[in-house]
């Protein structure tokens, strides 16, 4: 397990290593994980895959992860990166966003245009 994923949850190794990895996923990504998970093992790599997972202090941090299966060895090289932020922010400028429209303070073609340049 590296570092930084540690340092992300707030566990140490033992700690992650202690619980089966589903144990730490958020309730509402599980049936996904579960899915993910099976294409691995069936040798199916992963591009861009996004969870969440439970901190040692109880909070969720959003992950998104990038997976190659080695079958024949029986083993999962994977990374992941910390996008928490990046769903927050998308997150507030949404609510912000439909605010503005329920308020009609802002042009719904321009809205459009706001979201989509907001999520690239």
């Amino acid at each position: 397990i590296n570092s930084a994923f540690e340092r992300t949850l707030g566990y140490t190794e033992e700690e992650l290593l202690a619980q089966p990895l589903l144990h730490f996923v958020h309730p509402d990504d599980l049936d996904r994980t579960k899915t993910e998970i099976g294409k691995l093992s069936e040798g199916e790599p992963t591009v861009t895959f996004e969870n969440r997972y439970r901190t040692k202090s109880g909070d969720y941090r959003w992950l998104s992860w990038s997976a190659m299966p080695i079958p024949c060895e029986g083993i999962v090289y994977s990374a992941a990166h910390d996008i928490t932020r990046l769903k927050e922010t998308e997150s507030n400028l949404e609510s912000e966003l439909e605010r503005q429209s329920a308020l009609g303070t802002i042009n719904p073609y321009r809205a459009w245009d706001f979201l989509q340049i907001s999520k690239t």
